[in-house]
């Protein structure tokens, strides 16, 4: 299963992104847990925070989500970070990050499918690499 989180102060927004996730899993046959946080502070609270992707609003009151990732980066290399957000500007800031990609609201389709389907490639690659547990 697919541990997905959503860091967006926007519920609409949340909403949107999680019936695109949903959309994708029924079309792919992939489990995917999707959870939601509407800002950063609640995501950093959470005891929980083992996810596969995350999905992140750059536009956030208090912290945003490219500090955000800066602060995710800091104990975690591995999490794919996928930013959701109006501020195209900010774009190239994402790979300071190691972005895996940007996709601009409101949510496209192609670009959604495009970069989900590059993340799951990834850990799909991943999980291929690690190393066997045998003596």
């Amino acid at each position: 299963m697919i541990r997905i989180g959503i860091v967006d102060d926007e519920k609409q927004e949340r909403d949107q992104l999680k019936q695109a996730l949903a959309r994708f899993g029924a079309e792919n046959g992939t489990e995917l847990n999707v959870q939601e946080f509407d800002c950063a502070a609640v995501y950093l609270a959470a005891k929980d925070r083992d996810f596969d992707i995350l999905y992140l609003d750059i536009d956030m009151p208090q912290m945003s989500g490219m500090e955000l990732a800066e602060k995710i980066r800091e104990t975690d290399q591995d999490v794919i970070l996928i930013f959701c957000t109006n501020l195209q500007q900010f774009a190239l800031n994402g790979y300071s990050v190691g972005a895996l990609g940007f996709i601009v609201k409101p949510i496209q389709w192609y670009s959604f499918h495009m970069y989900l389907t590059r993340a799951l490639k990834v850990l799909q690659k991943r999980a291929g690499q690690k190393p066997s547990h045998g003596g």
